[in-house]
């Protein structure tokens, strides 16, 4: 039924886009006014009748009726808004800049809520916002900006950074929640996360790119790899090179002989000069098939300040090797995909689509991380733009 009311609804709004209405003077309170709002940017529906719209002025429109008739609600002005959501048929949230605002009758009145002084990033830049229950709500933004509530809004509280792929929280477009008070949500912008604990905390979910090729082999000593192993990542590199959205991470393993070798001399920083001239000869070649540098990152890099901390951290020599160590030397890639989402849905089960531009065809094997391309492809790519799909209940895929 939501879906009907929502295929009604929309038409009005859109014709109200391309005819370019004129803002108009806000009618008094008692009075309806004669269309929907001029330029409308979010939409949030309350049942099969009952829409709250907010519009590019700031000001939210109420209609009972499937967009049959509109009334301009009451309360603050003067907020650039850009998000609204409805946890059920009374209580709601608005977001945006340095703002979040709260209605408890349906859309009718809304009013301020405290926020908590300005994020780490700067001054509050909310973007979106999701209200599972009448308690709990997210909200997010640019610079990062996570913030929660438990307590309908008595107490808003911002997310520290959690651990994932990436290094910053990306700037988050939307954020969607599977319902009721456990379930998760994610937040979709210049890359996705998830949260299994109502907002409070954040995980970055890889989005893996096409199949990767075999590692790349080098002898005992040597630097550079063999002709056939270069035409090959060569060939590689040109199929894939020119997608924007990949990222390409090079990650060196070592051979237990090696590394017993550099032990038994106590030159450690011989193996890391080799190790680093194995990178940059993959690098080399994967610049010269058209990938752009800032698109090549490495993970597993020689520590060579270890000196620095031995100290403090007596064992790092040996968590490295323990870490790096292998049956032989390689260089092994892994590609993922660095996206521009603009959209994400949850549906009740922890499970939905996050969409935007060129995101490639990546696909999802599970609730938790995000994979593409290959057997099973569950994308839908048209125009350029494409979905990826996110599943609950499975295994998170490494």
């Amino acid at each position: 039924m939501v879906e009907a009311a929502a295929s009604r609804i929309l038409p009005i709004l859109l014709l109200s886009f391309v005819l370019g209405c004129p803002a108009v003077e806000d009618p008094p309170p008692d009075a309806p006014p004669a269309g929907p709002p001029a330029v409308a940017v979010a939409l949030a529906l309350r049942d099969a009748s009952h829409a709250v719209v907010v519009d590019a002025g700031g000001r939210i429109h109420v209609t009972p009726d499937a967009g049959g008739t509109w009334r301009t609600a009451t309360g603050p002005g003067g907020v650039a808004l850009r998000d609204v959501a409805m946890a059920d048929a009374e209580v709601g949230w608005a977001v945006g800049d340095g703002a979040i605002l709260t209605t408890r009758d349906g859309g009718r009145s809304w009013s301020h809520q405290d926020l908590p002084p300005d994020a780490s990033s700067g001054p509050w830049r909310l973007m979106a916002v999701a209200a599972p229950t009448r308690d709990r709500a997210i909200a997010v933004g640019e610079g990062g900006q996570r913030l929660s509530t438990v307590d309908g809004g008595v107490h808003w509280r911002e997310a520290p950074l959690g651990r994932g792929p990436s290094a910053d929280r990306p700037l988050a477009r939307d954020v969607a929640c599977a319902s009721g008070a456990s379930g998760p949500c994610w937040a979709a912008g210049d890359g996705l996360e998830r949260s299994d604990d109502a907002g409070a905390t954040w995980q970055g979910v890889e989005i893996a790119g096409p199949a990767p090729p075999a590692p790349l082999p080098f002898a005992a000593g040597e630097v550079e790899l063999a002709p056939d192993e270069a035409q090959r990542i060569a060939s590689y590199a040109a199929a894939h090179g020119a997608r924007p959205t990949l990222e390409w991470r090079l990650e060196p393993r070592i051979d237990r002989a090696e590394i017993d070798a550099v032990r038994a001399r106590r030159d450690p920083e011989a193996l890391f000069a080799v190790v680093d001239d194995r990178l940059d000869e993959v690098r080399s070649q994967l610049e010269r098939a058209g990938v752009e540098a800032e698109r090549i990152s490495v993970d597993g890099a020689p520590p060579w300040d270890y000196a620095d901390v031995l100290d403090d951290d007596p064992h790092v020599l040996d968590r490295y090797w323990a870490e790096r160590g292998a049956a032989r030397s390689v260089v092994a890639l892994r590609i993922v995909v660095s996206p521009r989402l603009e959209a994400v849905h949850v549906d009740a089960r922890g499970g939905g689509w996050a969409v935007g531009p060129h995101v490639g065809g990546a696909e999802s094997e599970d609730g938790r991380g995000v994979a593409g391309g290959g057997r099973g492809s569950h994308s839908c790519t048209r125009g350029g733009d494409a979905r990826v799909s996110i599943r609950a209940g499975l295994e998170e895929r490494r």
